[in-house]
């Protein structure tokens, strides 16, 4: 199950899931849900943005 998502920007949200052998990966995608995920940063979790 994903982490709660953060916000990217103002059009892309990022969150956590964990593979089956229970590593985590963060992915993104599109707020409005067209697209597909996209792999961001393997090996990470909690996606926080800096600014």
């Amino acid at each position: 199950m994903p982490s709660q998502a953060a916000w990217l920007n103002n059009e892309e949200l990022a969150y956590t899931l964990r593979r089956d052998d229970g590593q985590p990966d963060v992915w993104s995608v599109p707020a409005d849900g067209s697209g597909t995920p996209t792999l961001v940063i393997p090996g990470a979790e909690s996606p926080s943005p800096l600014t």
